[in-house]
């Protein structure tokens, strides 16, 4: 699953070059950013790698930024916070199924 390999290298501190489909501009709280390209546009997509490729202060600035996000969005207590959250109110809706 690609959301997982996007997980691991923010967690390393590693930039990541994607295109704008599914979930992943929410993932990396990037929508309108350089390292998100429309999935269509091959020569944004290509200069932007050229610009990653160029500047090693731009790599390890985007991958500074993605270890942030992942601690702060995606850490465990986050995740288990939301499940949780998913969880109950699945319940509380399965119950409300359940009196009707």
């Amino acid at each position: 699953e690609f959301r997982r390999v996007l997980f691991r290298s923010m967690s390393c501190e590693l930039p990541a070059l994607c295109t704008a489909v599914g979930d992943i501009p929410e993932v990396l709280g990037a929508r309108q950013s350089p390292e998100v390209v429309a999935s269509d546009d091959l020569p944004a997509y290509a200069g932007a790698l050229r610009a990653l490729a160029r500047d090693a202060r731009l790599r390890a600035a985007l991958g500074r930024k993605n270890r942030e996000r992942c601690l702060v969005d995606y850490s465990q207590e986050q995740m288990v916070a939301r499940y949780e959250q998913l969880y109950r109110s699945a319940i509380m809706r399965g119950s409300s199924y359940a009196e009707s």
